[in-house]
């Protein structure tokens, strides 16, 4: 467990990431003999950055591997493994490898490697490169400069290439079959497999031969640890057995009476896509008038106040606060009114109602999707709660005409990608409208900020009139951490990353 070392928090933290990649390589060993010890919600993680889920897993990838550009606790962006990027136009990025990085098995990082690594953006299908889908070509120009070019403009290419796309994996093991359980990157920690028990618990420690300074990470050894419910991760951390965990709002009460630090932040949308919206396998979904039925049926209110408490606020529209796609005018769009929704029901020809199942994680949605379900059957519509088999697998398959989302929101354009593009790996039934597909071109295409806040406000305008979603509030993310333990959360990222870790004296 941490005890007091000789690292202050301030100094820690000014030894960042971008500190750690800011220059030549330092010292191999750190300012700390001690092990942090991490709670997970997260059994099944692939260390192939590309096919690994890019919310929960960011934070089990991050020891082993750094990215291209790197994302700062304030939001900013700044040079990575990358020393300099630019864009050259609207469809093309320039990126300066750095030099003298090496991978954790000894290989040189270069513009070849960074080539390599970015060609699989096309060759492989996994959640974290729905985004990636503008990338068209990549060209090593020399040794150490790397053009990418874009089917179409891209303006998040530095938010892209600070999560799984930009992590670096050594070019000898992108294809080989162990990188999905041994990680092979140029990260400040190797993953220890004889300490390690794929599904049940990771065990990081010092990369003997890092590159860069490790001085900037406090701790010898990280091992997180996976556990199955909200009530057992508290008690780990009460305990003194973890030192930091995702909360969760039907423990956080007795997380702070236990005296344990709660970091939060606003980020995450919970609600349900009504994914079916041409109506292929469930016809009602398909009408406008029963999609507004079902936001008009249920009472955010009461839901929120139940489910989530003093952690999280109504939601009737999709996109939060923290992004520039939030419309206050929509702050009332759908207020709860039962008769509206039973009318809109009659008139669409449901009076009678009808059946439609959803997909939904066990642990996670449960209290959100059994309100929904209960405020449904009071206007006559039945709702199934669908957990069986892997969610993503599940929703990507379309395999019901709606999922539950926990989503967390930034970056407004890479977070529009996934959830409302035809393509995106987020919309199943491929819905698309060309209102929308208009307004998302204009504003990867705009340098003005202003516009670009504009075009965004209008798409979430048209997906709130037609109902694409059912939003029910917005929610903190929870962190619980040991006492002598300091954590940040990253602006419009659901997991506490690893570069603000560090011991309080």
């Amino acid at each position: 467990m941490p005890r007091p070392l000789r690292v202050t928090a301030a100094i820690a933290l000014s030894l960042s990431v971008t500190a750690a990649l800011a220059g030549c390589a330092g010292s191999s060993s750190g300012s700390s003999t001690d092990e942090l010890d991490i709670a997970t919600t997260v059994s099944a993680v692939s260390f192939d950055p590309y096919l690994a889920d890019s919310g929960p897993s960011i934070w089990i990838l991050q020891p082993a591997y750094e990215t291209l550009i790197t994302k700062n606790v304030d939001g900013t962006y700044t040079p990575g493994l990358a020393s300099a990027y630019e864009y050259l136009s609207p469809t093309s990025f320039q990126l300066t490898v750095r030099d003298g990085v090496t991978f954790s098995d000894g290989t040189a990082l270069d513009a070849a490697g960074v080539v390599a690594n970015l060609e699989r953006v096309k060759t492989v299908s996994g959640p974290a490169i729905g985004n990636a889908a503008a990338i068209d070509t990549i060209t090593a120009t020399d040794a150490k400069t790397v053009l990418i070019t874009l089917s179409a403009p891209f303006p998040a290419m530095e938010d892209l290439l600070s999560h799984n796309v930009g992590m670096m994996v050594s070019p000898a093991d992108l294809s080989s079959p162990d990188l999905a359980t041994e990680p092979a990157g140029t990260g400040p920690y190797v993953l220890d497999t004889d300490a390690t028990v794929s599904g049940d618990h990771w065990r990081f420690v010092r990369n003997a031969n890092y590159w860069g300074d490790a001085s900037a990470f406090s701790y010898d050894a990280l091992e997180y640890k996976y556990f199955t419910d909200p009530s057992s991760t508290l008690n780990a951390v009460r305990a003194g057995t973890m030192d930091i965990a995702l909360g969760n709002t039907t423990t956080a009460a007795a997380a702070k009476s236990a005296g344990l630090q709660i970091v939060t932040q606003s980020t995450d949308t919970w609600g349900l896509v009504l994914g079916d919206r041409a109506g292929t396998n469930q016809p009602a979904l398909g009408d406008v008038r029963v999609r507004q039925a079902l936001n008009y049926a249920i009472d955010r209110d009461a839901i929120t106040k139940a489910v989530v408490g003093e952690y999280g606020s109504p939601a009737h529209q999709y996109f939060g606060t923290q992004t520039t796609g939030n419309v206050p005018a929509l702050d009332d769009a759908y207020p709860y009114d039962p008769e509206k929704a039973k009318e809109l029901l009659a008139d669409a020809g449901y009076a009678n109602g009808f059946t439609f199942a959803v997909t939904s994680v066990p642990g996670i949605h449960d209290a959100m999707v059994q309100a929904i379900q209960g405020y449904l059957a009071e206007v006559g519509v039945t709702m199934t709660i669908d957990q069986d088999g892997d969610f993503f697998a599940n929703v990507q398959a379309a395999k019901d005409p709606a999922y539950a989302l926990t989503y967390t929101q930034g970056d407004m354009y890479t977070t529009l990608a996934p959830i409302v593009t035809p393509t995106g790996v987020l919309n199943p039934y491929k819905s698309s409208d060309e209102r929308i597909n208009s307004l998302y071109a204009q504003a990867a295409a705009s340098s003005d900020p202003a516009e670009q806040t504009s075009l965004y406000q209008q798409i979430a305008q048209i997906v709130s009139d037609d109902a694409w979603f059912l939003p029910v509030y917005y929610a903190d993310v929870i962190v619980y951490a040991s006492k002598n333990v300091q954590v940040k959360l990253w602006p419009g990222e659901g997991y506490p990353w690893i570069y603000a870790w560090s011991p309080i004296s």
